[in-house]
């Protein structure tokens, strides 16, 4: 064995075999990098293989049949992915990009060529005449454009032929409508919308005649002389016998005034009016002197006339009908009590008559819970509740509009007002507006139509009830039944708690009365100012008409007496403001109910008299034939009275009915009976009570 440690460099050598491997057998398989050669078996490389001109004429195969890459393109899938240059019809999926382009015989594209879809395109044949060709969007025609046809159906070859230019003479053979036109030169012509242009009055020019009758609409200012007749139906030779009122003049002739004449100022007669006017003074004395005694004698005779009615009208009403009594008929345990609301056709239903019990003492707002109890007929309160809402349910109607509003109190997560306006049709109530506001905590409300609008007033608070620095809101909306909307119109915000609120009519106007329980204005909370609003119809808003103070007001209240002559009155029912007005027990009850009349002359109410009940925490007003009653529900004499009104003397204590522990009033005014309802808080239930009557009704004779 000989071992080279250096480099050998062999002419020729003659081996067998070299590390075990043959070399007479390794020239003839080996293929060699200078000469062609034809490899007649399967080989496999293992390493990458560069090569300048490759020809497969069989397949090739990568290690365990694996494709191979040849310069990336994966051999094994180029028969099925390859598009050939043979005559077979290839699809090609994927966006492919052309950067030197492509000519084709026949190209077929579903979608988009060059961004542009291929029914937008327009196809200019070699003639490049277009046919039957429909442009849905602008177009720009950067060279010439030949129309052999129509252009929107009009012959642009006639439109050259008869168009009229601006530096060419022409005439003008139709009809033509200018909607502005400017003359510098001449122009000649017949008429000017149909108007014969020799008929036309020229401003400045010769003397002209016009005939026929002219009506000035804006008034005729003339300069100078007007040679006429008659203008305005006045001669115009009469003209200087008028008299004007912006001049003086002196009438030296006999004038006859037909009409009445009056004078603003002084009037200076030199000669007699019908008589001497010297003895016009002492005429004028005398009978100043005899206007004073029928004045006095009128007075004393209206006095006279007034006792002589009032006589007659208490010997006459025995003959009315009016109240005999109230008449305890029945208890209904209802395992509820609270403040009471008398509907009638719910849901705009004739009969469908309910009864509203809010279970929840009187500061309670958000704990509390509504009950529609439903009422027969006979006056029969159903002993469980139909409906129950769970929070404060105001519920208004409006026949006349097939509308019915409601107003449901929400207090979680946050106080609002729901507010749902329904019609009845085909005797199922729909929705025609859903509406929530932010109104606060909502105590009372109440509903007054004007016009083609329905007007809702609510008075919310926005703190604790017991808060004398608790704020509230009087609010009005507005729903429009035309418009079906609903808008905010008017609030007041104040730093009194409010107890109720009432609306009447009055001469045709709406009055709103706020009863207030506390205020801010006095030293004692409890001293505080409740308030009577007119409402502005223009403006759409309440305007403050007066102020009325009293203690710890419970309810307030509208009476209104028709017969003989319409009276209106309200009323608050008021407790003694505590000593320590923490605690309920140290309450004096020393406060009457206090009335007040309405004034036609003065337009507003004034005192009129005060009722010996004490401790009222609810009112409620009953009309028997055309007499007026007033009951007062008293919470610490545990009673009912009942005042009646007569005409001319005030309010008189009627009855009396003992009622242990009640809360609340109620009048049900049925199609057969009337019933007064007491919610009590005892057994937690209702005493019903029926109307009692006497006499004749008067309307039934009539009828």
């Amino acid at each position: 064995t000989v071992e080279f440690l250096g480099d050998v460099n062999v002419s020729s050598m003659t081996v067998n075999t070299i590390n075990d491997v043959n070399i007479v057998e390794l020239y003839r398989d080996s293929v060699m990098d200078d000469e062609d050669t034809v490899i007649t078996c399967n080989l496999e490389f293992s390493n990458p293989l560069t090569v300048n001109n490759l020809v497969v004429e069989t397949s090739i195969l990568g290690k365990s049949g694996s494709g191979v890459l040849v310069n990336g393109v994966n051999i094994a899938y180029l028969q099925t992915q390859a598009v050939l240059d043979n005559e077979d019809t290839f699809i090609i999926v994927g966006d492919k990009t052309f950067h030197n382009g492509f000519s084709t015989d026949n190209l077929m594209v579903n979608k988009t060529l060059g961004g542009v879809a291929v029914n937008d395109l327009v196809a200019f044949p070699n003639a490049r005449n277009l046919s039957e060709v429909v442009f849905n969007a602008p177009i720009m025609i950067r060279g010439n454009l030949n129309v052999s046809g129509l252009l929107d159906g009009i012959n642009l070859a006639d439109v050259m032929r008869n168009r009229v230019t601006l530096d060419g003479s022409h005439t003008l053979l139709g009809a033509c409508k200018f909607d502005a036109i400017n003359v510098e030169g001449n122009i000649e012509v017949e008429k000017i919308n149909d108007v014969v242009i020799a008929n036309l009055v020229r401003k400045v020019a010769p003397t002209q005649i016009i005939s026929g009758h002219k009506t000035f609409g804006g008034g005729l200012t003339v300069n100078g002389e007007i040679n006429a007749t008659v203008l305005n139906g006045i001669y115009i030779k009469q003209l200087k016998n008028i008299v004007r009122t912006d001049k003086d003049y002196n009438i030296t002739h006999p004038v006859t005034f037909e009409a009445s004449v009056r004078t603003s100022s002084l009037v200076e007669v030199n000669g007699t009016v019908s008589q001497d006017l010297h003895s016009l003074d002492q005429n004028i004395s005398i009978l100043n002197s005899e206007l004073e005694n029928r004045y006095e004698y009128i007075k004393d005779l209206q006095n006279e006339i007034e006792t002589i009615t009032r006589e007659n009208y208490a010997g006459a009403r025995a003959m009315f009908l009016v109240l005999a009594y109230l008449e305890k008929v029945n208890y209904y345990k209802l395992r509820y009590f609270g403040g009471m609301k008398f509907i009638t056709d719910y849901n705009l239903e004739g009969g469908n008559t309910l009864l509203s019990v809010k279970s929840c003492d009187r500061d309670c707002v958000c704990d509390a819970e509504t009950r529609l109890y439903k009422v027969s007929q006979t006056g029969t309160v159903a002993e469980e509740a139909s409906i129950i809402f769970p929070g404060s349910v105001f519920i208004f109607g409006w026949p006349a509009m097939n509308l019915q509003i409601t107003l449901t109190l929400i207090c979680h997560p946050e106080a609002s007002v729901a507010i749902e306006v329904s019609s009845n049709s085909d005797g199922y109530l729909h929705t025609v507006l859903k509406a929530q506001m932010s109104l606060g905590l909502v105590i009372d409300s109440a509903m007054f139509i004007d016009g083609s609008a329905a007007y809702v007033v609510t008075i919310a608070m926005f703190e604790d009830a017991t808060n004398s620095t608790s704020e509230t809101s009087i609010t009005t909306l507005k729903y429009n039944s035309y418009t079906s909307s609903l808008s905010k119109v008017w609030e007041e915000r104040t730093h009194r708690s409010a107890a109720k609120l009432d609306l009447t009519k009055i001469n045709g106007n709406w009055f709103l009365l706020v009863a207030n329980q506390l205020g801010t204005e006095n030293i004692d909370v409890y001293t505080a100012i409740s308030k009577v609003y007119i409402w502005d119809s223009t403006g759409e808003e309440f305007i403050s008409k007066g102020e009325y103070v009293a203690d710890h007001v419970t309810s307030g209240m509208f009476m209104k007496s028709v017969r003989p002559e319409e009276e209106n009155f309200f009323s608050l029912t008021q407790l003694k403001a505590a000593k320590y007005p923490v605690f309920e027990e140290n309450l004096e009850y020393t406060k009457k109910v206090l009335v007040f009349r309405y004034s036609n002359e003065t337009g507003s109410f004034a005192e009129f008299e005060s009722l010996d009940t004490f401790g009222v925490v609810d009112q409620a007003t009953l009309t028997v034939g055309e007499s007026l009653y007033l009951l007062l529900l008293s919470q610490v004499e545990e009673r009912l009275d009942v005042y009646e009104y007569f005409p001319l003397e005030g309010f008189k204590l009627y009855q009396k009915v003992r009622v242990a522990r009640p809360y609340a009033l109620e009048v049900v005014e049925l199609q057969m009976e009337t019933f007064v309802l007491v919610s009590t808080s005892l057994s937690q239930g209702l005493l019903k009570l029926k109307v009692n009557t006497k006499g004749v009704d008067g309307s039934q004779i009539l009828g």
